[in-house]
């Protein structure tokens, strides 16, 4: 068994809508033939720090310049399978993006999944999402932290 560590980026932005809406961005990949909808990042290479790993995944993926790692939001409590492979165990680890350039790379309108392997990537209003469409269960913890946090953050 192998064990395999991937950091994920929560990419914030004032919405277009309501003064204190904020839209996350997510991607619609498909990787292996299988379709995914998640929150941008990957997998740590050999002697990376977290922040390192999110600079490198936000620029190769998303030409993303100006990277910035805010707050750690979320980390998964025990490794899980990965659905890719079964002979690696997967942790995550969930971070805030204080600040980067404006994404253009595969920007879309609509979140729909490519028909070939590749990414495309969409603003999603945070509050309303429905997490049920996010294809891995570490974001939808990830997320339900967030929106949490922000909730309670709104109410004091």
């Amino acid at each position: 068994m192998t064990d395999s560590h991937r950091v994920y980026a929560c990419i914030l932005r004032k919405s277009n809508g309501a003064a204190d809406a904020l839209d996350v961005l997510l991607s619609a990949e498909r990787y292996q033939g299988t379709p995914l909808i998640k929150l941008p990042g990957g997998g740590k290479l050999p002697g990376e720090s977290d922040e390192q790993c999110l600079v490198r995944e936000l620029s190769e993926e998303l030409q993303l310049v100006d990277v910035k790692v805010g707050a750690m939001i979320h980390q998964s409590t025990a490794p899980v399978k990965s659905q890719f492979d079964p002979n690696v165990w997967v942790s995550t680890s969930y971070y805030l993006i204080a600040s980067c350039s404006e994404p253009i790379h595969h920007l879309e309108s609509t979140l729909t999944i490519p028909d070939k392997d590749g990414e495309r990537v969409t603003w999603c209003a945070l509050m309303s999402l429905d997490t049920g469409i996010l294809s891995l269960s570490s974001d939808r913890d990830a997320l339900h932290a967030l929106k949490g946090a922000m909730a309670s953050a709104t109410s004091l």
